[in-house]
């Protein structure tokens, strides 16, 4: 029960962030963007790993909305299959 009571709180907790992306993700995407620009640019003229991870954290930032929808149908649909 503790199991499913976790769940049903992460479900909630995705359900809260994906009911404000909508407000602040245009903005947020822009400047996302405009970092990541910055951070090629910068990586083309010096080869830099953590310049690379940093490319990459923006990239997975940028999936974000995506990841928690896919999170949650997944939960919900474990949820639905819970025998008890």
């Amino acid at each position: 029960m503790n199991m499913e009571n976790n769940i049903r709180s992460r479900v909630n907790t995705i359900t809260q962030l994906l009911d404000v992306i909508p407000s602040i993700w245009p903005l947020l995407t822009s400047e996302i963007e405009s970092l990541q620009y910055d951070l090629v640019q910068s990586l083309i003229a010096e080869n830099n790993e953590q310049k690379r991870g940093m490319i990459k954290a923006l990239s997975m930032i940028k999936e974000l909305p995506q990841s928690l929808e896919s999170e949650r149908k997944v939960l919900n649909d474990g949820l639905s299959q819970d025998p008890s």
